[in-house]
């Protein structure tokens, strides 16, 4: 490891929160969350304890409203949005390292309208679009002859990642679990990395395995046991949390959120969008039909952060120990999309 490395890893890790809340593009955020954190606020009084959040710290130029386009590995947030309609300058994706401070330009993969990202270890990017997948190896450095980062070609697969309702990489690093959900039913594939990393090849159909279930309990976190899935077409047995984690006060309403795993201890921040149910604007309870799609405006969302830890009881129960919250004001002019997706990731 050398001398740049150790700094990196001596860094404190924190959370970072992503709003494209100015006109060319996105605000990058730092949030501290140390674990003497406000104790579990009771519902209902997040508007009088909401505080702002930290100013930005950096800002990128890319098209708003696409918080799909946005993944991150190690210490570095990668935004690979596509070329803005109408322009012809394309300017690829880029990489920014929050820990080391430097920001480089990367190329693009192929254009999709609503990528899923694995980062795979350190040293691999995988992107699942419509229809094909592919890889980059980010752990190549630029060589001095000019060599630089590229994609493998886009490999066919039956799999369209606007399907997609829920995905996992398996313990060994190199096989992905996808389940896709249809009018009619859900199943899951598989993909796996090759043992040398140079390409990706389809798995198999794993069957009607079903591995979101977001529809049955929303609010709850689950597990499953994957090693199961991954030898039996049979549906994995499923575990629930009994709290409910979504926000249920009586002036409050979920919009959307993100998991973001704080990578100890199976510690977990839930990041959550929400807005007040009741309020001048919209005369009666807020719903997204609603809003003025030509003038998004969002002032009165805001951003409630959970963390907690997950754990089995002594029954095998899924439970989430000692939870702590805190309420933050939203930026303004964040559109509607972002906070439907929040952007986070802790590093």
């Amino acid at each position: 490891m050398d001398e740049e490395e150790a700094m990196i890893s001596m860094q404190q890790p924190h959370l970072y929160l992503i709003f494209d809340d100015w006109e060319c593009g996105y605000s990058f955020r730092k949030v501290d969350l140390p674990s003497r954190a406000p104790a579990l606020i009771p519902e209902g009084i997040a508007r009088g304890g909401a505080t702002c959040l930290p100013p930005p710290f950096f800002r990128l130029q890319a098209q708003r409203g696409l918080p799909y386009y946005f993944t991150a590995s190690g210490s570095k947030i990668w935004s690979l949005h596509p070329n803005e309609e109408g322009k012809s300058l394309d300017s690829g994706g880029s990489c920014f390292d929050v820990h080391a401070e430097t920001f480089a330009f990367v190329p693009r993969h192929t254009d999709q309208p609503k990528p899923v990202y694995f980062p795979i270890g350190n040293d691999k990017l995988v992107t699942l679009g419509c229809l094909s997948i592919q890889c980059l190896d980010i752990g190549v450095k630029k060589h001095p002859t000019g060599v630089a980062l590229s994609w493998s070609d886009p490999l066919d697969v039956p799999v369209d990642s606007m399907d997609i309702i829920s995905h996992a990489v398996f313990p060994d690093g190199r096989t992905i679990f996808v389940s896709v959900g249809f009018v009619a039913a859900e199943c899951t594939y598989s993909f796996h990395l090759s043992d040398d990393g140079g390409s990706l090849r389809m798995c198999k159909h794993q069957g009607e395995i079903g591995l979101s279930l977001y529809r049955e309990k929303l609010g709850h976190i689950c597990s499953c046991d994957l090693a199961s899935a991954a030898t039996s077409q049979r549906r994995p047995d499923v575990k629930y949390t009994e709290d409910h984690l979504f926000t249920m006060g009586p002036d409050e309403t979920h919009v959307g959120a993100t998991l973001v795993y704080m990578g100890h201890e199976s510690k977990i921040c839930l990041v959550e969008c929400m807005i007040n149910v009741f309020n001048d604007r919209y005369g009666g309870p807020y719903s997204f039909e609603k809003e003025n799609t030509d003038q998004e405006k969002t002032d009165d969302y805001m951003l409630r952060l959970t963390t907690f830890s997950l754990e089995y009881s002594s029954d095998g129960d899924l439970t989430t120990g000692h939870r702590r919250v805190r309420y933050y004001k939203m930026p303004k002019n964040v559109s509607r999309r972002v906070c439907q997706y929040p952007v986070a990731f802790w590093m």
